[in-house]
């Protein structure tokens, strides 16, 4: 009787754990292509692959990679549906998607 209810809290923490996991890494993904936009020259497409890198350097796979930039700043979003980066068929976060934003303002 008790078992399962051992292995729901056990597949929806190791569902969870794997959301903030990837939380944390379209964070840095983020991050690493907003610091790559702040060099004067550098294009959106080189936002992306940098962007893109830190994401496979994690294996996500399927991410939209939105840049934008101006004089002033430049901004980066990372979206991926939760189901193609769970570790286990997803029951708690189906339907569900992961996205990180930063903006940083660019040196005058």
């Amino acid at each position: 009787m008790v078992a399962p209810l051992v292995f729901a809290l056990f597949f929806a923490a190791m569902e969870f754990s794997r959301a903030y996991m990837v939380r944390h890494t379209l964070h840095n993904a983020t991050y690493t292509g907003a610091r790559r936009g702040l060099v004067p020259t550098t294009s959106n497409a080189d936002i992306q692959q940098a962007t893109l890198a830190a994401l496979q350097n994690a294996n996500i796979q399927d991410a939209t990679i939105n840049v934008s930039q101006t004089t002033d700043q430049v901004s980066v979003e990372v979206i991926v549906d939760y189901s193609d980066v769970s570790w286990v068929p997803p029951v708690f976060l189906l339907d569900q998607t992961i996205r990180a934003r930063l903006t940083l303002e660019k040196d005058s």
